[in-house]
């Protein structure tokens, strides 16, 4: 009986598509640019990654050759969006990511760096928003001002260009259904436990 080969443990994307400092990422966004890519860039949390994300994620690509995602830590997703939040890991999150052949390269934001700094070091052609950020301006069209005044009339980007959300749901959404699905559980286990206490106090 041959002896089954032993199959190396494969390293997974993961450990290849995230980049640990800026240094390391001027240098790869000088080799895209040597080579003449068009190197798109987008920004979020990415937590409780969907469908909406997904199909994001590759509109994204679509419009170049290089996509590099700019993903918030645990820390600053707390910042931002509250306590209990992310609801997914920040290693739970990249590895997800990373498994989409559209992402190439995932740098990761800190709660005291700016966004603008990604921005100083990769100089992206194309920035992608994504309109359901817009919850944090008065409108859509505000919003877009506000990224264009902050990102293209700066000169860090040459073009930016305004996604509607890809999903019916989002992750807060997602987040109020498990919650009420999780509270509704738990009053019927009181309501459960507060009949068995009235049989056994009446004999009933």
């Amino acid at each position: 009986m041959e002896t089954p080969a032993v199959r190396q443990k494969p390293v997974f994307s993961v450990d290849r598509k995230v980049v640990t400092d800026y240094e390391a990422l001027e240098l790869i966004v000088k080799g895209y640019r040597a080579a003449k890519k068009t190197i798109v860039m987008t920004m979020g949390v990415f937590d409780m990654i969907h469908d909406g994300h997904a199909k994001y994620i590759e509109w994204a690509k679509s419009y170049g050759d290089v996509l590099i995602l700019g993903v918030d830590n645990d820390e600053l997703t707390r910042k931002n969006k509250g306590e209990g939040r992310p609801y997914d890991d920040l290693q739970s999150r990249t590895t997800v990511l990373a498994a989409f052949s559209a992402v190439d390269h995932i740098m990761i934001r800190g709660v005291d760096e700016q966004d603008i700094k990604i921005a100083q070091i990769v100089q992206p052609d194309i920035l992608i928003i994504s309109l359901s950020s817009a919850q944090y301006q008065p409108d859509s069209q505000a919003f877009v001002a506000d990224m264009t005044k902050r990102w293209r009339d700066t000169g860090l980007v040459k073009e930016i260009i305004a996604l509607e959300p890809q999903s019916s749901t989002s992750t807060s959404s997602k987040l109020r259904q498990l919650l009420a699905g999780g509270m509704k559980k738990f009053f019927d286990y009181l309501l459960k436990c507060g009949e068995e206490y009235m049989k056994n106090l009446t004999g009933n």
